[in-house]
């Protein structure tokens, strides 16, 4: 009884959080690729699905610096590295909200937001008694 009682509050507060902060985001799934033998070009299958409500947590920029030998052997700072900075999103999701329950067939699935920022899915996880998909979406915006 506590449990059903614990899933229907956690529910709600994911409702309320979706009516508030929730925006429409289209999740990407390649379902095959296949190489032109003709072209020599691969040709990628995906499939989108839209999905109408989801929340959409604060993005965390993180500056990172790609080290290799040559810094430690020559200590010269980036002969042949450079800066670039990682964005880090998460995403919360009601199960209820996607249309397909197959998340290990997925592979090298991306996330386009509403403004057109395209990530990859870089782990999921489900939140507490399943009731919720936990996206942790990352890209490399510049470098």
């Amino acid at each position: 009884m506590f449990t059903s009682r614990a899933k229907q509050q956690l529910s709600e507060s994911i409702y309320r959080l979706k009516f508030e902060m929730g925006e429409p985001i289209v999740w990407i799934a390649r379902t095959s690729s296949s190489l032109n033998v003709d072209t020599g070009e691969m040709v990628e299958n995906l499939r989108e699905y839209p999905i109408n409500k989801a929340i959409v947590l604060p993005i965390n920029m993180l500056q990172k610096a790609k080290y290799s030998i040559t810094y430690l052997a020559s200590n010269k700072n980036f002969v042949y590295d450079g800066m670039y900075e990682e964005s880090n999103l998460g995403i919360l999701i009601d199960l209820r909200d996607i249309p397909f329950r197959d998340f290990d067939k997925l592979s090298e699935e991306l996330v386009r937001l509403q403004n057109g920022d395209t990530y990859e899915v870089a782990r999921r996880e489900y939140y507490a008694m399943e009731i919720a998909l936990i996206l942790h979406l990352k890209a490399v915006t510049n470098g």
